[in-house]
């Protein structure tokens, strides 16, 4: 994974929550209201990943329904999707907070929900053709049978 902050594929994922500590109060304005995304409360990397893709749709137009569908498959390499995601958990006290457990290890349920809005980041960029008169693709994620951690994730070897 590439952890450059200043690369264009890596998406920034800051915490969703203003901190009790911070009086500066961060513009409601700027998020979306949470009645459009699905369920009540999603990651802040899951909200980094989803804006970084309602961008691109934002960008595409509206195809007409009739539209004909894609005619040929697109070449790409890996490496032209590739994303990264940096978590900022030793400096953004919030940000670890929210994947802190009460034992103090990592929420493995959020990094799931995180690698699972990855993979459909991922899988959009390496499908889109950035033709706005393609029909838009309908992705599906792959399911993951079995995680074997080797070793405890604690936050604060972090």
């Amino acid at each position: 994974m590439e952890f450059n902050s200043s690369s264009p594929r890596t998406i920034p994922v800051v915490s969703t929550f203003a901190s009790p500590f911070d009086n500066s109060s961060s513009s409601p304005a700027n998020r979306k209201p949470i009645s459009l995304w699905p369920g009540m409360y999603n990651s802040p990397v899951t909200d980094a990943l989803w804006d970084t893709r309602s961008k691109v749709f934002e960008r595409l137009l509206d195809p007409p329904q009739d539209a004909p569908p894609q005619s040929e498959l697109l070449t790409k390499t890996p490496s032209q999707s590739r994303t990264s995601i940096f978590y900022n958990l030793s400096s953004d006290y919030i940000l670890r907070e929210q994947y802190r457990d009460p034992w103090n290890d990592v929420r493995i349920g959020k990094l799931l929900e995180d690698l699972d809005a990855l993979a459909g980041t991922i899988s959009f960029k390496h499908c889109c053709d950035d033709d706005s008169t393609t029909r838009p693709l309908l992705l599906v994620t792959a399911s993951v049978d079995r995680i074997v951690p080797r070793t405890r994730l604690v936050l604060t070897l972090i």
